[in-house]
């Protein structure tokens, strides 16, 4: 899956096991993932550690702006009104 134009070089799977706290409830997903990083420059090791660097990122900034600007509730059906949008929220 090599290409000379940077795009996607290896296909990867992520298997996740998380509990519920509240529930005791036990989830297990699997995870396909794309990249354009060849094996090389990412070993599996490699790539779980740039998967939690960017949940790690979603979970603490994005989950903030969520409950403190509700931007998963907002529903825009014209794509001309959400691209208006967007730029005020960053």
């Amino acid at each position: 899956m090599t290409t000379s134009t940077g795009r996607r070089r290896q296909v990867f799977q992520l298997q996740r096991r998380t509990v519920n706290t509240h529930t005791g409830v036990e989830c297990q997903q699997v995870i396909l993932g794309l990249t354009s990083l060849s094996a090389q420059a990412a070993s599996p090791a490699r790539l779980n550690s740039l998967v939690r660097q960017y949940w790690h990122i979603e979970n603490g900034l994005h989950y903030r702006r969520d409950k403190t600007l509700h931007e998963d509730a907002a529903h825009m059906s014209d794509p001309c009104l959400a691209k208006m949008w967007l730029p005020s929220t960053t």
